[in-house]
Formats: structure tokens, C-alpha cells, sequence
């Protein structure tokens, strides 16, 4: 059986911790957006990112860039956003792992196109399923 959102978001309990905090998310996505392009500015990180705000599963918040950053620099990223999460939709506790995803956009390797993986995290309450 088919659900829509609205439908979806009846059968999940009022109160549920996961869905009001993405619920705030949601509501605060350009904000969150914004601090983050300022924060990653103030630290000198010229990188695109995007976010998104999934309708169900453990994740409050995933976002990504299609750039190519090295580990380092990513786990930066990482701690900037999560921060900005937190503070935004009100959560003393967040951890983020990695998601899998890629482009239609293809990278040259050579003489060959091969699909571009793309920097992906989720966003969770600290605790939360895995």
C-alpha cells in the first residue's frame, strides 16, 4: 500500500523524537544552508554543498558535495555541519555516516567514464540505529 507523506506522517507517533527533529530541519533548511556556506567560509573552506531532508529512516539531515575533498578536510566539513544541526534543530547529540551515492555526471578516468561517488553524510541522534 502506497502512503503519502501527509499519511506517512499520521502514522508516526506525535512526539517521535527523529521525525520533530526533522521536522525542524525541514523548516530551517535555507538557514542551515546559510550557516553553513558562512561557517565554511569563515574557515577559509571553498566547497558546495547540499542538503537534503529525508521522509523517513533514522537521518535528520544528509548533505553532500559533488567536489572531490580529501579526508581531512571532509571530517572538517562533517564537524561544521553537525554542529550547525545541532544548534538549529535543537539536539545535544549528532553523528553522521557515510551514504553511498553518485551523479549521472560522469568523471573522465583516462579514456574511460566511470560514474562520480559523491561526499554524502547523514545526519543522526546520537544513538540512533545504525
Amino acid at each position: 500500500m502506497m502512503y503519502t507523506n501527509e499519511e506517512l506522517d499520521d502514522l508516526i507517533e506525535d512526539g517521535d523524537e527523529v521525525t520533530d527533529h526533522r521536522a525542524r530541519a525541514r523548516a530551517e533548511l535555507d538557514q542551515i544552508a546559510r550557516l553553513a556556506k558562512q561557517a565554511l567560509a569563515e574557515q577559509k573552506i571553498a566547497l558546495d554543498l547540499f542538503f537534503l531532508v529525508p521522509n523517513s529512516g533514522q537521518a535528520i539531515l544528509m548533505f553532500g558535495t559533488p567536489a572531490d575533498p580529501d579526508d581531512e578536510l571532509w571530517e572538517q566539513v562533517d564537524e561544521i555541519v553537525s554542529a550547525i544541526v545541532r544548534e538549529v534543530v535543537g539536539t545535544d547529540g549528532t553523528t553522521c555516516r557515510q551514504v553511498t551515492c553518485s551523479t549521472t555526471t560522469d568523471a573522465v578516468a583516462g579514456n574511460e567514464h566511470s560514474p562520480m561517488p559523491i561526499h554524502t553524510q547523514s545526519v543522526q541522534l546520537t544513538g540512533a540505529d545504525q
